[in-house]
């Protein structure tokens, strides 16, 4: 698995993960896993921490091919993509997860230093998108936004 990029975000799972499935029980709240798919990993670890720190439970892949690889074998509540990555994009993951039954239906959000019109024209249909650089306070209320749709 590590040839392809897939990596359990593991040093970030303990303490909110954890205490959230506690407290997740007790309120009937799910669990909800963030797959973060960036070969950027810096820039996937600042996005892994800050919404670990929201108690969001975290997966990372590096490109598009080791997302679909992760989400076919666990259970991924959304998908937080950049767009321009080797191997598979983030256009091409979007792609192909609608075009799969058991996928469709998960919420993608898309990033990219690129304007919003020239990604949403390049890959349709784009459900979410996050513009680069963002704040942490407008990442979290993208998330919670595609969540609440």
């Amino acid at each position: 698995m590590q040839q392809l990029g897939v990596e359990n975000a593991s040093r970030f799972r303990h303490s909110p993960c954890a205490n959230r499935k506690v407290f997740a029980s007790w309120r009937r709240v799910p669990v909800q896993q963030i797959l973060v798919v960036d070969d950027e990993w810096e820039l996937a670890e600042v996005l892994i921490y800050l919404l670990h720190g929201e108690g969001y439970c975290m997966q990372y892949a590096s490109n598009g091919e080791a997302a679909l690889q992760l989400l076919s074998e666990r259970r991924i509540a959304l998908v937080l993509t950049d767009y321009m990555m080797p191997v598979m994009n983030g256009c091409e993951l979007l792609q192909h997860m609608m075009r799969t039954k058991n996928l469709a239906a998960i919420p993608v959000i898309v990033t990219s230093a690129l304007p919003e019109e020239v990604v949403r024209d390049k890959c349709a249909p784009v459900q979410s998108f996050l513009q680069k650089p963002f704040t942490a306070s407008r990442l979290v209320q993208v998330v919670e936004d595609a969540f609440s749709h």
